[in-house]
């Protein structure tokens, strides 16, 4: 396994969220009911795994060897952290 593999796993994990947040939207511009538990699941998922977890891992872990790495500069670090 790749060492960048499980990021990429948790990419698609956020993904199939993504995915079932569209279905959502969806079903409630098809006039269904809010599903409270589902938004505070996903709002919980996005705050909690995407924003602490995930990127956390991007940013302390994958981003700071980047920097050490002789790579060009654009390659060390998304364009948001430069």
């Amino acid at each position: 396994m790749l060492p960048i593999a499980p990021l990429m796993i948790e990419h698609r994990l956020i993904e199939k969220m993504i995915g079932l947040m569209s279905f959502e939207l969806k079903r409630l511009k098809g006039g269904g009911p809010i599903d409270r538990e589902f938004n505070r699941a996903a709002a919980d998922f996005f705050r909690v795994y995407a924003d602490q977890t995930h990127h956390g891992k991007e940013e302390q872990i994958l981003f700071r060897e980047l920097r050490k790495k002789d790579i060009s500069p654009e390659h060390r670090a998304p364009s948001w952290n430069n």
